[in-house]
């Protein structure tokens, strides 16, 4: 049982194919389990809540992220033996989420939810202590969020999950197919009507200035 964010479903399966580790619900807290793909008993790695674990390139070391609030709201980035022991602190983070290890097992990509626009990479040591401050990527251009990281490829591409600046626009299509045509954007318009004579459109207007005779959250209208 893991709730419904979509953070809590996150898995790994180990290196070897022989454990997978995994976030469930237990009480009203998130906490990471280990169990054999063969069958068997689960295992809670930690005791503080958590969620998003991922073994390391050898199988040695599981990073995960700290949880608040059942994948709400979250903390920093950690790092604890596979088969169990001290949990360490690896980065510093108001809201971590889906580390994803290097190749080589030596840097850890992950995204701070409250920060958005970046990936954070930290390098990590062989007992997985931290071995070197905590670097940044900026967005691509064009990208206005990093909501979630993918994976890491040997040749060293990062694959992230980004956002795009949401437009919103009006248009009209003819109803035996063809070329709409394009009447207003922005705003988020929705609920576009036509007036009894045709001549205008008249619409619901959520956001900003950009469209029609704009006042938020208000009825706004333009030339059909």
């Amino acid at each position: 049982n893991r709730d419904a964010r979509v953070v809590n479903y996150r898995m790994s399966l180990s290196p070897d194919g022989e454990t997978i580790a995994f976030t469930s619900v237990d009480g009203n807290e998130l906490h990471i389990y280990t169990m054999a793909v063969a069958g068997g008993q689960p295992r809670m790695l930690v005791e503080a809540p958590a969620r998003e674990p991922v073994f390391s390139p050898d199988g040695k070391m599981i990073a995960y992220v700290e949880d608040k609030n059942m994948g709400r709201a979250g903390g920093g980035l950690w790092l604890v033996p596979s088969k169990g022991g001290l949990p360490k602190l690896a980065a510093e983070a108001e809201n971590a989420s889906t580390p994803i290890w290097s190749p080589d097992g030596t840097m850890i990509a992950f995204v701070d939810i409250a920060v958005g626009n970046e990936i954070q990479i930290v390098e990590v040591g062989p007992g997985g202590d931290p071995a070197g401050e905590k670097t940044s990527i900026d967005c691509p251009e064009g990208i206005s969020e990093v909501r979630r990281l993918a994976g890491w490829t040997p040749d060293n591409v990062i694959a992230a999950i980004g956002t795009i600046p949401m437009e919103f626009a009006l248009f009209a299509q003819p109803v035996v197919g063809g070329k709409a045509r394009f009447l207003a954007h922005g705003g988020y318009p929705t609920q576009p009507r036509w007036s009894p004579d045709g001549q205008r459109i008249f619409h619901v207007n959520h956001a900003d200035s950009t469209s029609g005779n704009w006042a938020r959250f208000a009825i706004a209208s333009l030339p059909a």
